[in-house]
């Protein structure tokens, strides 16, 4: 929906302010969307195994503290 002031404005020439509604706001968007249901599975025993590589682990910068251990030095009091 329009913000109240584009209401105003639009109701004072005449108009009607659903028309000024972008169509990807419409029940019927909407409804498309979710016309699909998404089944949950009960746990990693269901995941499906795919053939890739794992990827590499996250590179690590020597001599650079972690978030982690900078606040626990600051609550220590060091």
């Amino acid at each position: 929906m329009p913000c109240c002031h584009a209401n105003c404005a639009i109701w004072r020439i005449g108009g009607e302010p659903d028309n000024f509604l972008d169509p990807c706001y419409s029940k019927e968007t909407y409804l498309r969307a979710y016309q699909f249901s998404l089944h949950p599975i009960t746990g990693s025993h269901e995941w499906k195994k795919l053939n890739q590589e794992k990827p590499l682990p996250f590179a690590t910068i020597e001599g650079e503290e972690k978030a982690w251990e900078t606040k626990a030095k600051e609550e220590k009091g060091a």
